[in-house]
């Protein structure tokens, strides 16, 4: 079993790029949660370290919270064992 956890100082970062980018996206609409919805550590979301920031992968894309909205950081997909 493996018990080890993504996060900041983890070691394991997607860095930002095209596939992946890491800019502002205020008009993207998400319908993973309702606008309410405060990513965290408990939130259920997974957590992706993502160049120099954390995103939360919501409906196969990375989520990055953003002043009052919600980045799109790009599709991904988490492999489970």
């Amino acid at each position: 079993m493996n018990d080890h956890q993504h996060g900041p100082g983890c070691g394991h970062v997607l860095g930002a790029g095209k596939t992946d980018p890491a800019g502002c996206t205020p008009l993207h609409t998400c319908t993973g949660h309702d606008a309410s919805h405060i990513h965290g550590g408990t939130c259920g979301h997974d957590a992706v370290p993502h160049g120099d920031h954390v995103d939360y992968v919501v409906n196969e894309h990375l989520h990055h919270p953003h002043d009052k909205h919600c980045d799109d950081h790009g599709a991904v997909r988490l492999a489970r064992s």
